[in-house]
């Protein structure tokens, strides 16, 4: 880059210098944000696309389909004890 020369009286020099540096402090921050998003980013995709995530994914799954499958003997288990309670219960009028 080239330099850049700024002209001002000596009454507006620390004014000015003061309000550069902080541009450069801001800038220097914002990259520094960037940066740590990318880093962050980065960091998520690898997590997303690796094999933890695909294992402890297919754990709940295996999880769910367990607790369903529980529910759906209960509930078969429940239709047979209504039904076989209720042709009793007609029978004993």
């Amino acid at each position: 880059m080239g330099s850049i020369a700024l002209v001002c009286t000596p009454r507006f020099a620390v004014p000015l210098v003061t309000s550069m540096r902080q541009a450069l402090i801001d800038v220097a921050g914002a990259k520094g944000r960037t940066m740590g998003q990318e880093t962050k980013m980065e960091m998520v995709y690898d997590y997303l696309t690796g094999t933890q995530f695909k294992q402890r994914v297919d754990a709940i799954v295996e999880r769910f389909e367990d607790i369903q499958d529980n529910l759906r003997k209960e509930r078969v288990e429940a239709e047979g004890l209504n039904s076989s309670n209720i042709y009793k219960f007609r029978w004993s009028k």
